[in-house]
């Protein structure tokens, strides 16, 4: 069987179903005006339809901006969290999004079929693709472990580090793997330094040695301005979440949290709760195309439309 790739539920399901929690004016975004927001709302469609469950929606955030973001994954994921958004409630669409199609477990081998890679979810017992040239990379199995395939850049020599882009990538095992995208945080660029090694800087942003030492790390409102490599950056620590502070330079949630970080999702009546940098998060179920808040796993998840949301 071959996998469908992501890519073509994004073309076939626009213009999208409307959504959501906060009364975003455009909820479902295209990734070249990604918000928090709409990847709130991919990860909870997600989970619904049983692809890429987690206990908590700040996992599901987590894992892109801590895994996905930095492996250079970014506009895969974004690619497949547009295509989720456009499916609405159809779970049937959203699993072909990320190609959950096929049933599989550690007896599964791994391919590429042409520059996508598919692989086991075994958490989930399903297919996992990944379109790697999104990211202008292409498909390697790992022989370590032969249920996953993964995205590279191509074969490399040991001990290799250089740009790919905007990305700093490393020679590992043979393959040139992504570490950082620059182009994620600020638009910084991939630069080769003078030691000879890549880096994330801005080239016209001011040297940390021409800044006085008690400005190096300091907040304008919102905004973190930092030293790192050698060059002065600025973030906007509400990038991400509105909530967001600056403390010292560097982008952080502010005191007075409501909820702790290990708190699972819960239900108020048929919407969702979730515990997302401190704050509960309200999350209409059922203006993503879902059924209401349902109970599961010791916490609580949207359910599948069409499915009793109290069983």
């Amino acid at each position: 069987m071959t996998v469908k790739s992501h890519w073509h539920y994004a073309l076939a399901l626009l213009p999208a179903l409307a959504a959501c929690e906060e009364a975003a004016p455009n909820p479902v975004e295209t990734p070249a005006g990604w918000s928090e927001t709409a990847l709130r709302q991919a990860c909870v469609r997600a989970s619904a339809c049983g692809v890429q469950v987690y206990p908590r929606v700040s996992n599901c955030l987590d894992s892109y901006h801590e895994l996905s973001v930095p492996q250079g994954l970014r506009k895969i994921y974004e690619e497949i969290y547009t295509c989720v958004n456009a499916a609405g409630g159809d779970c049937a669409a959203v699993r072909g999004c990320f190609g959950a199609e096929e049933i599989c477990d550690r007896d599964f081998a791994a391919r590429c079929e042409g520059d996508t890679a598919v692989s086991c979810d075994l958490i989930g017992g399903r297919t996992f693709t990944l379109r790697c040239a999104a990211a202008g990379m292409g498909c390697y199995v790992d022989p370590e472990h032969s249920f996953s395939a993964k995205c590279s850049f191509g074969p490399c020599d040991s001990g290799t580090h250089t740009c790919r882009g905007g990305v700093i990538a490393r020679c590992e095992g043979g393959q040139l793997l992504a570490v950082r995208d620059c182009t994620a945080t600020g638009g910084l660029t991939c630069q080769i330094r003078d030691v000879g090694y890549p880096a994330c800087e801005d080239p016209q942003a001011a040297r940390c040695h021409e800044v006085p030492a008690e400005e190096r790390f300091r907040c304008e409102e919102h905004h973190a301005i930092y030293c790192s490599g050698d060059h002065m950056h600025q973030e906007d620590c509400r990038r991400w979440f509105k909530h967001g502070t600056c403390e010292k330079g560097r982008c952080a949630v502010p005191d007075g949290a409501e909820c702790a970080a290990d708190e699972v999702n819960r239900c108020a009546g048929e919407q969702l709760e979730a515990c997302i940098h401190g704050r509960w998060v309200r999350i209409d179920c059922r203006a993503l195309g879902l059924a209401g808040c349902a109970a599961a796993g010791g916490g609580a998840n949207c359910a599948e439309a069409g499915r009793d949301a109290g069983s």
